[in-house]
């Protein structure tokens, strides 16, 4: 997905982000950890033991809907 995205939007955050990556040492302090985060809403997974950390220096991060949360809907 990343070399050859099909959707406009797409190649134009993948534009957006090129950077030349840093030197960051692996065994550098964590900033932020985090392991096995999950996520529900109701019967939907919205993320599933996800783990990561980020380190002093380095560069991160991610992309999902740019919907805004709303609350349920009433029965």
């Amino acid at each position: 997905m990343l070399d050859d995205p099909g959707h406009a939007y797409t190649r134009e955050l993948i534009a957006a982000a090129r950077h030349e990556p840093r030197e960051v040492s692996p065994a550098s302090e964590a900033v932020l950890a985090a392991s096995e985060v999950s996520k529900s809403f109701g019967a939907h997974v919205a993320v599933q033991a996800a783990s990561f950390a980020l380190r002093q220096g380095g560069r991160s991060g991610s992309w999902g809907s740019p919907a805004p949360a709303r609350p349920p809907s009433p029965a």
